[in-house]
């Protein structure tokens, strides 16, 4: 009996955790330099530099289904050298159409550093999540 409890514990956890992984890899974050008019990001990297004027590129959300939401906020996190994580600001992108699976935001950067980027639907969910790199140039 306590085989059988065992086994049936290893088979759910195994489940959860292929659930999740599939269901983390179904929506994406690039960023990128510029968004085609399929939703393909052009000159996609985790790394930008900027002039001592900023500079920007483009936040592109990829998703499996549609948005749902005529809104989502980019919050971006400070990550400090030793790995810490500060609050930043959000950033609110309120155009977005419900049936959309794609979506952009062009946002202007003047500081390095790297950031944490988490993209929240209008319902509190996060949606994705990535890290980016700015250096001065």
């Amino acid at each position: 009996m306590k085989f059988m409890k065992s086994r049936l514990f290893f088979l759910v956890f195994f489940f959860i955790i292929i659930f999740n992984i599939s269901h983390a890899n179904a929506q994406t974050l690039y960023f990128c330099e510029g968004v085609d008019y399929l939703g393909n990001p052009t000159g996609s990297s985790d790394v930008f530099n900027i002039g001592a004027d900023g500079g920007y590129f483009y936040f592109l959300v990829k998703l499996q289904e549609p948005v749902g939401c005529t809104n989502v906020d980019y919050i971006l996190y400070d990550i400090n050298f030793y790995g810490g994580i500060t609050y930043n600001t959000t950033i609110e992108q309120v155009d977005i159409d419900p049936n959309w699976s794609f979506f952009w935001q062009k946002v202007t950067f003047y500081n390095a550093g790297t950031y944490q980027v988490s993209v929240r639907d209008c319902y509190g969910d996060i949606l994705t999540s990535s890290t980016v790199k700015i250096k001065m140039k």
